[in-house]
């Protein structure tokens, strides 16, 4: 009987949690982040020169390359020039 709580409890847990990939950063900003160069702080938001090589997927399903807030379906943001959203 105890194993089927368990099992139940378990199971139940999967749908009210909120999990983020992070690869190469410890305090992902999305679904899914990644940092390319590992330069984003453990903790906060990263400045506008971390995110230059950062690739990041919102809850909202919105894709960012360049940027951890991209506001459209697929946003790319460059150093030298103005950002691309589609």
């Amino acid at each position: 009987m105890k194993q089927n709580i368990f099992l139940i409890l378990f199971s139940a847990m999967g749908f009210y949690s909120y999990c983020q990939v992070g690869i190469g950063t410890e305090n992902p900003s999305g679904i899914f982040h990644i940092d390319g160069s590992q330069d984003n702080p453990a903790t906060g938001t990263p400045n506008a020169s971390q995110q230059n090589n950062d690739f990041i997927v919102t809850p909202e399903g919105n894709t960012g390359i360049g940027t951890t807030t991209p506001t459209r379906k697929l946003e790319i943001v460059t150093p030298t020039s103005p950002a691309l959203r589609i």
